[in-house]
């Protein structure tokens, strides 16, 4: 005779269940809030056009993990860093000059891909 003990599955209440999908969609509608307020700010910095050239000081390229990130010197001479896929970070070396499009206000920086 096989003697496992099977845990009864917990049945939750309507207000356990309320609260829940409350917290769902509290999560969900901030998700979505920051990734409309990343695109926003992505496209007011490309129409801005307000560009610098610069040489890449440091490359880290991530496989999955994190985002690929291309670091440069401002024109205030700070170091920054621009994010990029994958699969264009690794045709980046120390070195090259790339072209970055710049929000001031906001501290926002995005590679112009046309230059690629």
């Amino acid at each position: 005779m096989n003697n496992l003990y099977i845990k009864p599955q917990k049945d939750y209440s309507k207000r356990e269940k309320r609260f829940i999908l409350i917290i769902a969609i509290i999560v969900s509608a901030a998700f979505f809030y920051i990734l409309y307020y990343q695109n926003k700010k992505f496209n007011a910095t490309i129409q801005n056009r307000k560009i610098i050239e610069t040489a890449i000081i440091k490359v880290e390229c991530f496989n999955g993990r994190g985002r690929s990130r291309l670091y440069f010197r401002n024109y205030k001479n700070e170091v920054k860093h621009v994010n990029v896929d994958y699969s264009k970070c690794i045709m980046y070396r120390r070195g090259n000059v790339i072209a970055v499009f710049i929000d001031e206000e906001n501290d926002w920086y995005v590679i112009d891909n046309s230059k690629l």
